[in-house]
């Protein structure tokens, strides 16, 4: 019997802003989006693209962006976008990964870096998620979980980039990971940096 499970790219190609044109023009429609639409995806937050009702007309916009592979991405995004007020309105952020958002949530919490957040487990959860490319799968559970938590926080250098995040779900089933190493480091690294930062600074004391 032939597979006919759709298939991702193994690698994640190299991340340039002008890569994420097609992203950013995505999500530029979903915001332009008349209030009745954006509800309809809402009601179909925790459905995969084959469970959603009431949505035919999303179609189109995936016959414009999307492969056979990445309609999923694409749909799980748009149901979580639906939800972001502040983007819809233009409040987002510029440029970063969802690791440096929940970096910058974390460091507004007033936790440490030299101790565990709730947070931590809940991101390391998130990196070993795995996606579905027909059915969503945990990743998108995770997912809907953490912007939720994010969008409700309102924290001005806390917001997502959607065209990154779609991005970086398009290329989660990759190879090598390298979107989880990408996040990981963004998330964690600058809090190890300031660390050893700390602990050098204690040494020549």
């Amino acid at each position: 019997m032939t597979d006919t499970t759709p298939q991702a790219p193994a690698a994640e190609p190299e991340i340039q802003e002008d890569k994420l044109a097609a992203e950013r023009s995505f999500i530029g429609e979903l915001a332009r989006l008349e209030r009745g639409r954006l509800a309809a995806l809402r009601r179909n937050v925790g459905n995969s693209l084959c469970e959603a009702r009431g949505i035919a007309w999303f179609y189109g916009l995936l016959n414009r962006y999307a492969k056979p592979w990445n309609e999923e991405a694409y749909f799980l995004i748009a149901t979580l976008f639906a939800a972001d007020k502040d983007a819809i309105d233009g409040k987002t952020a510029s440029k970063g990964d969802l690791g440096a958002t929940l970096r910058a949530l974390r460091a507004k919490s007033g936790a440490s870096t030299s101790e565990a957040s709730p947070l931590d487990r809940r991101f390391n959860i998130l990196l070993d998620a795995d996606f579905d490319a027909k059915m969503g799968g945990e990743l998108a559970f995770r997912l809907r979980q953490l912007t939720k938590l994010v969008i409700s926080k309102k924290e001005p250098s806390a917001r997502i980039y959607w065209a990154q995040l779609l991005h970086d779900v398009k290329f989660w089933n990759g190879d090598r990971k390298a979107v989880q190493k990408r996040w990981a480091r963004s998330y964690f690294a600058p809090a190890l940096e300031s660390l050893e930062d700390n602990q050098t600074d204690t040494t020549t004391d």
